[in-house]
């Protein structure tokens, strides 16, 4: 819980050695990636350019944590809501200037209107040569440092050691996971970071990434059995099938989103006062609209309806792929996570979703006899598996211009996720269930099924949990 910290850097060795401060806060941007991602408005610029939040809005989804680049934003253990400097409008709005302001015996804190030439702050600003942070971000930050420490004002610019205040808190978390990867990225192994606040590491767990496998079940199975029945290569029942595992998995994503929620008892708003610039709006009524979709298919096929069931055929494609691509947007509204900022990962979801639809598919085969349909299902399981594979090792030679984004990467494939990459994801998931479909016997099928979906679900959980693990502040 931390609103305002002050972050050390110590350079150099003794007798040679000095240590550096700077402030961190929220940095009340112009273009705030925060309000943008908030699905209930609990986050709103005020006129006075103030971001500001509303606690009793919030749903404790904690995307805005995943957006600020500047880690400013923390959940608030007691009201369970997001919480961060909201530059002490309580003061500001009867006169007084905020508590840091005031509390600083130095005066190393100056606030104001930066648009009035005569305030201190505008004339400071047009006197000295200021530093923000992360500018490249887009978000326009109004938090200025004069005669800063460039190293300090990058979170991974300087190592931390066992002597750092913080040493004991969660293992696995920021620096403690990026040992062996400084040297590679040309750290500045003379600088460390000694006080600070402690890192939050993950925020979005294992509810996160289950939901990705699960609404890929359910778009990927009903994708799959659509396309083929449209091209006549897939019967009715197979449809019917499908829709009922995608209405099933869709009902457990649901329930695995309201879970990830600290307020899950406002779980409503999202749909109720939504915010429509965020993506988790657009993809709570893209879920709940597939819903509907599928809810009505299943009547009108009992019912015998076959013009409504024609009608809703071509309705259910296009909101098939939007659930299980729309989560690629949403990340790539967390601009705090340069991992997620990858044009591609709406193909990556895309094949994860066909992949496991497929896989279920087929392992459902014992209860619902596919018939001529099964070869197709298996040759769509083999072509996505092989694309997957490809995907994956070839962004092994993608160099990220981000440093976050390559020491994500580097955790994935060199760190402390390299196990899953290489035998979870490439060679469980990849190599050895195409083997098994090349070989084409019924029980290596139902193997190479079975590997498939345990390998998306490895690959779902590095892609949550690595971009995560890579220190905001």
């Amino acid at each position: 819980m931390n609103r305002t910290w002050v972050k050390y850097i110590e350079e150099g060795a003794f007798p040679n050695s000095q240590r550096s401060f700077s402030v961190m806060r929220c940095n009340h941007c112009a273009d705030a990636p925060c309000v943008d991602i908030c699905p209930v408005t609990a986050l709103y610029t005020r006129d006075d350019g103030i971001v500001d939040f509303d606690k009793d809005r919030c749903i404790g989804c904690k995307a805005c944590t995943q957006a600020c680049p500047y880690d400013a934003l923390y959940i608030d253990p007691i009201n369970q809501t997001a919480a961060k400097c909201n530059y002490c409008t309580h003061r500001l709005d009867i006169g007084l200037e905020p508590a840091c302001v005031v509390v600083c015996p130095e005066h190393a804190i100056i606030s104001g209107d930066m648009e009035d030439e005569t305030s201190e702050i505008s004339q400071l600003l047009a006197e000295n040569e200021v530093t923000s942070r992360k500018v490249e971000k887009g978000t326009e930050p109004k938090l200025y440092y004069i005669e800063a420490n460039d190293i300090s004002l990058k979170p991974v610019a300087a190592n931390r050691d066992s002597s750092y205040m913080w040493s004991s808190q969660e293992k696995g978390v920021g620096h403690n996971v990026l040992k062996g990867l400084e040297e590679t990225e040309k750290f500045d192994n003379n600088a460390s970071r000694t006080y600070d606040a402690p890192d939050k590491g993950v925020l979005w767990g294992w509810e996160v990434s289950a939901y990705l496998v699960t609404k890929g079940v359910a778009g990927g199975a009903v994708l799959v059995s659509l396309v083929l029945h449209l091209l006549g290569l897939g019967s009715q029942e197979l449809v019917f099938v499908s829709n009922v595992i995608g209405l099933v998995f869709l009902a457990i994503t649901g329930a695995l989103l309201v879970k990830d929620l600290d307020r899950p008892d406002r779980f409503l708003s999202v749909l109720l006062r939504p915010q429509w610039n965020s993506w988790i709006v657009k993809g709570a009524y893209v879920i709940t609209v597939f819903g509907g979709l599928l809810s009505s298919w299943l009547v009108a096929y009992f019912f015998e309806i076959g013009s409504m069931i024609t009608i809703v055929n071509y309705l259910l494609l296009p909101f098939a792929v939007l659930t299980v691509v729309y989560t690629a947007f949403l990340f790539a509204q967390a601009k705090g996570r340069d991992y997620w900022q990858n044009r591609f990962l709406p193909l990556h979801m895309f094949l994860h979703s066909i992949m496991v639809g497929s896989a279920t598919i087929l392992l459902l085969k014992y209860f619902f006899p596919l018939g001529a349909s099964e070869s197709y299902v298996q040759n769509a399981l083999l072509i996505t598996t092989g694309l997957h594979l490809l995907y994956c090792l070839a962004e092994l030679f993608h160099n990220d211009s981000s440093l976050d984004a390559r020491l994500a990467a580097k955790l994935i494939h060199k760190g402390v996720f390299k196990l899953h990459f290489w035998i979870g994801i490439v060679l469980m998931g990849g190599m050895v269930p195409i083997m098994l479909l090349f070989v084409n016997v019924d029980v290596f099928v139902s193997m190479a099924a079975v590997l498939v979906i345990v390998g998306t679900c490895i690959s779902n959980h590095v892609l949550v949990k690595a971009p995560q693990l890579i220190p905001l502040s």
